[in-house]
């Protein structure tokens, strides 16, 4: 029921994390993220602001991010105890427009 975290992979909060996942060598979870039970976050896949469902595979070089300002809608049973999850605004200037 463990989390699988291989070497080289990079975590930074706040991020959740479900049993069973995986987030696999070279990853860069760049904050505000949300994973699942067994997800796949692959080698070399790059995630920020996002959150992905049950099961969830982004395979090998995947990118996923929404703008932090970014409401996401979720129609789902409450969970059975509560999770909060705070996402600081971040600073867009000098950005190249890849963020």
């Amino acid at each position: 029921t463990g989390v699988l975290v291989e070497s080289g992979a990079m975590i930074k909060a706040p991020a959740i994390i479900g049993a069973m996942s995986e987030v696999r060598q070279g990853a860069y979870l760049r904050g505000c993220c949300l994973a699942g039970k067994r997800c796949i976050l692959g080698h070399a896949t790059e995630v920020k602001h996002s959150i992905f469902l049950d099961d969830a595979k982004a395979g090998h070089f995947a990118y996923s991010a929404t703008r932090s300002s970014a409401r996401i809608p979720i129609s789902a049973p409450a969970p059975s105890s509560p999770i909060s999850v705070s996402c600081p605004a971040t600073s867009r200037s000098g950005s190249t427009g890849n963020g």
